[in-house]
């Protein structure tokens, strides 16, 4: 997942020992897009432009509705550990487009009954 940012330079600056530097940046204090995205060999394969974080609402909506129907039998889907990633329904939707979810043993682990 790859959050892109509108600033147009960073917010800092170095001077030489003993000086200051005299100046301005531009702000932007707009809103963020949050890109999720499927990547395979070929390249992006689906994306999705989101306002805002992404939250596990979003996530499963990506999921559900723009990366599984791209998606072949037989494929693995290799997830992070990203909070939205570890939510109840991710594996049920990848696994019901006949795909394997991966997931890393930490979110594996939350997902496991006591």
């Amino acid at each position: 997942m790859k959050v892109v940012s509108t600033r147009p330079c960073p917010g800092f600056t170095d001077a030489p020992p003993g000086q200051c530097v005299i100046g301005w940046t531009p702000q932007n204090y707009g809103e963020r897009l949050t890109v999720p995205a499927a990547l395979d060999r070929q390249g992006i394969r689906a994306a999705l432009a989101v306002d805002g974080p992404t939250d596990s609402a979003v996530f499963l909506t990506f999921l559900q509705r723009v990366m599984c129907p791209r998606l072949r039998p037989g494929e693995v889907a290799a997830l992070d550990n990203l909070r939205a990633h570890s939510v109840p329904g991710v594996g049920r939707s990848v696994g019901g487009c006949g795909c394997e979810p991966s997931l890393p043993a930490s979110v594996l682990s939350r997902l496991q009954p006591d």
